[in-house]
């Protein structure tokens, strides 16, 4: 599998004489159907990095991740379903942590922040029904998603790659759609987003940055699937300020565990509220991304006074 750098693909390698403005690229892909009626959550999530952070991770994951591992490419599908460079594992085989940990210590040792946006989709659709509205899962979630690194990046030079996605461009204007009518952010630049369409000859096999944002997709949406419970049933009774303590809770209960177990406390708190990969994909660089679920949904809403720059997308 020939693998694309960086330089092959980024239009910004050279910034215009005299530029102080920091040149940022992304790559995200999505986790679970967003059209997919059976799901309930589903997540769209990627890194985001200088240019120059980005060849030192392609060759830290290249020599650490796949050479160390013996596979063509990382992709989680084929991971679970034993495909492809994964078909001669096992079920949760024995080599699965190391390998997550290796993903995870590229990522942070290549300098990479992690930005996503998992979504409870039976939220979503409440929302739309009870409030009129027709907003699209995928256009939603990579709107919110660009909400998490404008907090972070307001006005650097931002590109964000998309992995192979039906009617990619559609989708990404009518995500700028909602970011044009938020009365907050609606002003700020607009990355340059990059679909690549289903029939492109480049994809996560080919470039490494979309393998991770696989990773991180997948286990944020992992995240979100644990919690499901205690973010549609408990966390609305709850206050804000015992959310710690409750999801805490939740988990140790959900888990069976006890006080003579192997967990120690507060080294396996991270763990606890989360599943090991996950925690320690969290704990090996910076991670923004918070679920959306009803109440957040219904308080953007709000904050953004009904408007979501409809009609909604069609195919492009």
């Amino acid at each position: 599998m020939r693998h694309i750098p960086l330089a092959a693909l980024h239009a910004c390698i050279h910034p215009p004489p005299g530029s102080i403005m920091v040149c940022l690229r992304g790559y995200f892909d999505d986790s679970g159907k967003h059209d997919d009626p059976t799901l309930n959550t589903v997540s769209l999530a990627g890194y985001l990095a200088p240019v120059s952070a980005w060849e030192e991770f392609e060759r830290l994951w290249k020599r650490d991740v796949l050479d160390e591992f013996g596979i063509a490419y990382f992709h989680m599908k084929e991971l679970i379903g034993q495909k492809g460079p994964f078909a001669d594992w096992e079920k949760n085989d024995k080599r699965q942590p190391a390998l997550f940990a290796a993903m995870a210590k590229a990522i942070g040792d290549g300098g990479l922040t992690g930005f996503g946006a998992p979504l409870l989709t039976d939220a979503l659709d409440r929302f739309n029904a009870e409030r009129g509205r027709c907003v699209e899962a995928y256009p939603f979630t990579l709107y919110a998603t660009v909400l998490e690194i404008w907090l972070e990046h307001a006005e650097d030079d931002i590109e964000l790659v998309l992995d192979r996605i039906d009617h990619g461009h559609a989708k990404a204007a009518a995500a700028e759609r909602y970011a044009r009518s938020d009365t907050w952010y609606g002003h700020l630049p607009w990355p340059d987003i990059l679909p690549l369409s289903p029939d492109s000859p480049k994809g996560s096999q080919h470039i490494y940055g979309l393998q991770a944002a696989d990773f991180f997709a997948w286990e944020g949406r992992q995240s979100a699937v644990l919690k499901g419970d205690w973010l549609r049933e408990v966390k609305p009774a709850t206050d804000p300020k015992d959310w710690p303590l409750s999801i805490l809770l939740s988990q140790i209960n959900a888990k069976g565990i006890t006080a003579d177990g192997p967990w120690r406390i507060p080294d396996d708190l991270p763990a606890i509220i989360d599943r090991r990969s996950y925690a320690a994909l969290l704990g090996a660089a910076h991670h923004y991304a918070r679920v959306w679920d009803y109440d957040a949904l219904v308080h953007m809403d709000d904050a953004k006074g009904g408007a979501w720059g409809q009609p909604a997308s069609q195919p492009a």
